[in-house]
């Protein structure tokens, strides 16, 4: 490895707030004391921010509404290989939070990833589980008001289908005891 190259990724570590200790090598020291590298980040954050709130509207609400839309994309742009297109940087965030551990952060950006692959000419089909009916969750995002809390009692699924030209959207409630696999009525 050149010397270059090792120098480009202890910056991008810094950039990316990755390094453990303080850097043996003075001018790096140096770097990461300054402050302008806490508003390269910044602005490199900045930048996801904007890319996010673009492309992934209902998840970019549902976290303004947490208020923690900023940490969270911190950690996203943090954690991951940002792509510099935006398009692609809120397919990566939503792919990146499908996995969260809050379950309505994880479903709304499971759906939401869904219909932007539909819309793109996949031809899959999504499953999407809930804990709480998503009809009045994107009803309270669209109107501005807090999020419905979740249903102890139901399981809410949701299924998309393409079809010739629109999405077919199927929603089932299943109560927790039962919830199985549903096969589609659909031939």
């Amino acid at each position: 490895m050149t010397a270059l190259a090792e120098y480009q990724r202890h910056i991008r570590d810094l950039l990316k707030n990755r390094t453990v200790g303080e850097p043996d090598d003075p001018h790096l020291k140096a770097v990461a004391r300054s402050p302008e590298l806490l508003l390269l980040r910044d602005i490199a954050v900045w930048w996801r921010e904007l890319a996010v709130n673009g492309q992934c509207t209902w998840t970019t609400r549902l976290l303004r509404q947490y208020g923690t839309f900023h940490s969270v994309v911190e950690s996203f742009y943090c954690e991951v290989k940002v792509s510099s297109y935006m398009e692609r940087a809120g397919e990566q965030f939503l792919d990146w939070l499908s996995s969260h551990e809050d379950p309505v952060i994880a479903s709304l950006a499971q759906f939401e990833r869904a219909v932007s692959k539909v819309r793109q000419g996949d031809p899959g089909e999504y499953r999407i589980s809930w804990d709480r009916n998503p009809d009045d969750l994107l009803a309270c995002l669209k109107s501005g008001s807090p999020p419905p809390p979740p249903d102890p009692e139901w399981r809410y699924l949701v299924c998309m289908l393409p079809l010739r030209f629109k999405i077919l959207v199927l929603f089932f409630f299943v109560t927790r005891k039962s919830c199985r696999d549903i096969r589609l009525p659909i031939e």
